[in-house]
């Protein structure tokens, strides 16, 4: 029988990337939307994570479950209500993007927060595999696009080190789950890159490539969150955000592992390469 995939979080970072692996190598997937819209197409499903009844809908008939919650305040409810409805519905395996260094005992906000839904899909009794990405390079064009421009970006994060990791080999290896799902059963999978940069050495990349001197300056951490509360950003995201640059700032999300490699068969692609990929939207 073949196996029928739905993937969540279709038009985020992660979920773009994943439904445009699983099309080239033509696999049998629905992809899961926020729109109710009568016009969808055949191959989209209406998904609310609040509506429990439309989950139980969205999930009939499907094998293999990619969940991808948005990062605000009711996700792990959340994840009650698709985890319930998946199990309702005879859901057979569930791969759930995490987050590197989940743990529910954590006393950082970002890693509790994700760890608390990592263990719900453990204790739920279905097949599951957790993927566990390190921070994005793309968040260096999401998110500090407009800093690298002007030349400076501020951020509190010190010296810290992290394996940052390209969106395109997070999907590649969670695509390559999805489509064989027996052989990841009830594995928890950190994904990185190859090499630990901090912002400052990431930058120092940026310069290179873009023949421009990029300065990172570390800021103090009620800096920081002032800029994000003048920016609008909610109070859940602040915090979150918060606690994963405490993290990285304390040395904790230094490391790397062979993940990409060893369920891609490549070469994780380097910040190099990313930035060489992406160097249009700095200039």
């Amino acid at each position: 029988m073949k196996n029928r995939i739905l993937v969540t979080g279709s038009s985020g970072n992660i979920g773009t990337q994943i439904v445009k692996q699983l099309e080239t190598s033509q696999a049998n997937f629905l992809i899961g939307v926020s729109s109710n819209k009568e016009d969808l197409s055949s191959n989209q499903v209406h998904v609310d994570f609040n509506d429990k009844a439309s989950l139980v809908k969205a999930f009939k008939d499907i094998d293999t479950l990619f969940l991808l919650f948005p990062m605000i305040e009711p996700m792990i409810d959340f994840a009650k209500n698709a985890i319930e409805a998946a199990k309702e519905v005879g859901v057979k395996h569930i791969v759930r993007s995490s987050g590197a260094g989940a743990d529910s005992s954590s006393t950082f906000k970002m890693p509790k927060v994700q760890g608390t839904i990592d263990d719900l899909v453990k204790q739920s009794g279905m097949n599951y595999t957790i993927t566990k990405p390190t921070s994005f390079m793309q968040n260096f064009v999401n998110f500090f696009a407009n800093d690298i421009k002007n030349g400076t970006l501020y951020m509190p994060a010190g010296q810290g080190k992290l394996g940052w990791v390209d969106v395109r080999d997070i999907a590649a290896v969670n695509a390559e789950i999805l489509k064989n799902p027996n052989a990841y059963v009830n594995q928890e999978l950190t994904i990185t890159g190859a090499e630990n940069l901090s912002f400052e050495d990431a930058l120092s990349i940026v310069s290179s490539v873009l023949d421009k001197k990029v300065n990172y300056v570390d800021v103090p951490e009620n800096a920081a969150i002032q800029a994000m509360k003048d920016y609008g950003m909610p109070d859940f995201v602040i915090e979150m955000t918060r606690s994963l640059n405490q993290i990285i700032k304390a040395g904790y999300a230094e490391g790397v592992t062979e993940t990409v490699e060893k369920i891609t068969g490549k070469q994780p692609i380097s910040f190099r390469q990313f930035v060489e990929d992406y160097k249009e939207n700095w200039q």
